[in-house]
């Protein structure tokens, strides 16, 4: 078990915000009763119940389901980073918007679609136009390299890569910043967790281990993990270099879903972190609770949005409630 750290006064406040909100989060049976629904109109009179109602424009024709989830979830965090002391905790959940952006900078587009999380919209704009020196580190080394690729025609597929990895160092990073031992391990089982499934499937994709193996790493702490990885032949075998929850995650998927592994691994994964963090929540003042409140939430957004797209693409609730993930334990 992870010990928390001692009470921080300097996150008292922030810690009585969550304590707050806490009591507007939804319940396991809110979600079961959303999958229910046999009719649109009856979800959607559910959800006008629910805290997302604050995030629908007056007149809005409700359609663009995906984009007001994400609005209502990015909001918040940056609602609640305002008030830490170390806003690392926050920036680890809306971080994926700002690489995403940058993805579309460095090839040259200027319309970027994700929220920000720590880059401008002027930043990614300049950096568009070929002046990555406005950017902090670590984006600018990142757009510097892949710009470079570009140039060199390496392919877009190996931008993605690079822009992959220089993500998940940055997460892992980001929680290495926090001086707190439960958010630092949430962060390495995240990222270690993100890299495997991208590993997987760009290694599926036909990209080779020893071009995911240079840019995949080093990796901070993780590096030995994913370099045993990176050397076994079949994701089949990677079990057997991992130790600990995820390990034994990797196995359960193997054992669950043939032919769907990468997806079951992810699935189980995100629970594992829904416990990790949740453990927070015993803390009266200090980084852990905001993480504990942060990633329930995380959880319920990921369930409004497969709940709410699936049904409104006429998916079965049945095969939508075996994708749902768990925010409360």
């Amino acid at each position: 078990m992870i010990a928390l750290t001692p009470f921080q006064s300097e996150w008292g406040f922030v810690c009585g915000r969550v304590s707050a909100l806490e009591a507007r989060l939804l319940s396991p049976e809110f979600f079961q009763t959303l999958v229910s629904h046999s009719r649109v109109e009856d979800m959607m009179r559910q959800l006008q119940e629910s805290p997302l109602r604050e995030s629908v424009v007056s007149g809005s024709d409700w359609q663009d389901w995906s984009g007001i989830i994400d609005g209502f979830f990015h909001t918040l965090v940056k609602s609640i980073r305002s008030d830490c002391p170390n806003p690392a905790v926050a920036n680890i959940f809306i971080l994926r918007d700002d690489y995403l952006n940058l993805k579309l900078a460095v090839t040259g587009q200027t319309d970027f679609p994700f929220a920000e999380a720590m880059l401008s919209r002027e930043q990614l704009r300049d950096a568009a136009s070929g002046d990555a020196s406005v950017l902090p580190a670590p984006f600018r080394e990142t757009a510097e390299e892949a710009r470079a690729a570009i140039e060199e025609e390496r392919g877009h597929t190996l931008v993605d890569v690079i822009l992959d990895a220089a993500y998940l160092r940055h997460l892992l990073a980001l929680g290495e910043s926090v001086d707190a031992p439960l958010v630092r391990a949430y962060a390495a089982d995240r990222v270690a967790s993100r890299a495997l499934v991208a590993l997987w499937r760009r290694l599926k994709s036909g990209i080779p281990a020893r071009t995911m193996q240079q840019y995949m790493l080093p990796m901070g702490s993780l590096t030995p993990l994913l370099a045993a990885v990176l050397s076994s032949a079949e994701p089949a075998n990677w079990a057997e270099a991992i130790p600990g929850d995820l390990g034994q995650l990797l196995r359960q998927a193997f054992e669950e879903a043939a032919g769907e592994e990468a997806q079951r691994f992810d699935d189980l994964a995100a629970n594992h972190l829904v416990t990790m963090a949740r453990r927070g929540q015993g803390q009266v003042a200090g980084p852990e609770r905001v993480l504990s409140f942060l990633r329930t939430v995380a959880s319920e957004t990921h369930n409004m949005k497969l709940i709410v797209c699936g049904r409104l693409s006429r998916i079965e609730g049945a095969a939508l409630k075996q994708r749902m993930r768990v925010a409360h334990v």
